[in-house]
């Protein structure tokens, strides 16, 4: 019930750290295309994660287009906004 009430980004977030935490950074996944040949992938799950204690940098932001982002609006220890 508690988990339920965690905002979205947070519950991303923990899923992430756990299955990297449990079963490591690369997740590896089969996928069959239609012309019947399948091809393996793998994905580090680390780019999908910022260090969410500090604002990133520009490079970092760009580097990492499909992480999961910050809350708008939030502002860190520091009082800026985090993204």
């Amino acid at each position: 019930e508690d988990a339920l009430k965690l905002p979205l980004l947070d519950r991303y977030c923990i899923l992430f750290n756990s299955r990297i935490f449990s079963l490591g950074e690369e997740v590896e996944f089969t996928y069959k295309w239609d012309n019947k040949d399948s091809v393996t992938y793998s994905q580090d799950l680390r780019e999908f994660l910022f260090d969410y204690a500090v604002l990133p940098t520009e490079q970092e932001m760009e580097e990492k287009p499909n992480a999961i982002p910050y809350y708008p609006g939030r502002k860190g220890e520091d009082g800026f906004t985090l993204m």
